[in-house]
């Protein structure tokens, strides 16, 4: 949220948007770990994230999104 570098524990963000999307599986391993995109209706989303730590399992995160 501060421009902080999260590289430094994140290993890669791995974002699952509905099928509607042009490549709907988004795969980033640098900084920033975002997506942008326009649409219009609801769906849900998956985010999960690899820490660099390999003693750390991934988090996932779900959320519905509305456009």
């Amino acid at each position: 949220p501060n421009n902080e570098d999260l590289s430094v524990v994140v290993s890669k963000v791995v974002f699952q948007l509905h099928a509607s999307f042009a490549q709907p599986l988004r795969e980033l391993v640098k900084p920033p770990f975002e997506v942008t995109e326009r649409g219009w209706g609801e769906f849900e989303a998956q985010i999960r994230i690899v820490w660099k730590d390999p003693t750390e399992k991934p988090t996932v995160v779900s959320k519905r999104w509305i456009s």
